[in-house]
């Protein structure tokens, strides 16, 4: 969505190499943001980018999506200073350039990183009005964007600490040390945007808002670990998926396609409905997509952390606008894929496709 040049511009010095060497193809799919979301985010990119990194937010691949989260690539060579708070195994360094600075974590313990499963967090106090208008998260990123509808937005971000580096727009403007929840954390205000940064021994986390330093302190306050669902039961298959009621597309055995033709009449008469789709790849992955509609939009939820294979192996979510099901021939037969519009993009967002 608005991942490029994102929020921050990053660079994971252990794991952006082996990410970028996962990465698909610059040839992947690509979004196109419409000239109005584009001024929406203007303000906010601002606040967290250095000039130089100002490219259009037009065109968007699935390649500058990741490396928008875990890539920071170039560093202007004129350092004015290094600045550091250490905490009880990491110390945060800033290093100061005239315009940005670069945010590190270093290990003062000599000791690794707890190893396992990433935790997501998430914000519990969310101010009214307010809905979760996109979220990913995966096993070394959780991401979430939250909007009123009245140009306000709030962005949380968790990574892994001893991967990430973190740039920040701190022209005009420093950080400030401050105490969230009784630890260190650092709080940056400029370009009428909020930024609160803090970290523990596994994490780092950061949230920006264009609301009120007191209500953006509050929201920060309020990151607890989120609740994940368990995931599939234990040799989920086509035919579990089917009994509980799922849209299944697999190779050659589709199966309750009446579902997903309900969901389009329902859609089109503003009556609300859900579907689940899992999609059996036929090399042993399995792709979830769940999509709900309120009578005013549809929002869809995408899981590939169950294919190893996929280019895009997380979690995420978004709202859109309409959906319709093109056709397509191909090799003699009929192609069918369901595609999802936005406001926000002038392409289509594919979710599935079957024959």
């Amino acid at each position: 969505m608005m991942m490029d040049d994102e929020l921050f511009a990053r660079a994971a010095r252990k794991a952006a190499g082996q990410m970028l060497e996962e990465l698909p193809s610059g040839e992947q799919p690509e979004h196109q943001f419409s000239e109005t979301f584009e001024k929406k985010m203007e303000k906010m990119l601002r606040s967290q980018r250095r000039p130089q990194w100002q490219r259009s937010l037009g065109r968007i691949s699935r390649r500058a999506a990741v490396l928008a989260l875990v890539a920071f690539v170039g560093l202007s060579a004129c350092l004015m200073g290094v600045e550091a708070w250490r905490a009880q195994f990491f110390q945060m360094v800033e290093e100061k350039f005239p315009d940005h600075s670069r945010i590190t974590f270093e290990n003062t313990s000599g000791r690794e990183v707890p190893e396992g499963p990433f935790i997501p967090y998430e914000i519990t106090d969310i101010p009214d009005g307010f809905t979760c208008t996109q979220f990913s998260y995966s096993d070394f990123f959780n991401y979430a964007v939250y909007e009123d509808g009245e140009e306000h937005m709030i962005s949380f971000d968790q990574n892994r600490i001893d991967s990430i580096a973190i740039g920040l727009n701190t022209e005009g403007a420093s950080l400030e040390p401050i105490t969230l929840n009784g630890e260190p954390a650092q709080f940056l205000s400029n370009l009428g945007m909020q930024t609160v940064l803090w970290y523990d021994d596994q994490y780092c986390f950061m949230l920006t808002s264009d609301l009120p330093r007191e209500e953006t302190l509050r929201i920060a306050g309020s990151v607890r670990v989120k609740n994940v669902p368990e995931g599939l039961p234990s040799g989920f298959d086509a035919d579990m998926a089917a009994d509980r009621g799922d849209v299944v597309l697999a190779p050659e055995d589709n199966r309750n396609l009446d579902k997903l033709d309900r969901f389009m009449k329902n859609f089109a008469a503003g009556v609300p409905d859900e579907i689940t789709l899992s999609i059996f790849t036929g090399t042993g992955g399995i792709r979830l997509r769940s999509l709900a509609y309120d009578g005013s939009k549809i929002t869809f939820y995408r899981d590939d952390s169950f294919d190893e294979k996929s280019d895009q192996p997380w979690v995420q979510q978004e709202d859109f606008d309409s959906i319709e099901i093109a056709e397509e021939p191909l090799d003699g037969k009929t192609t069918y894929i369901i595609n999802l519009y936005s406001s926000h993009y002038d392409h289509p967002t594919e979710v599935a496709s079957y024959r």
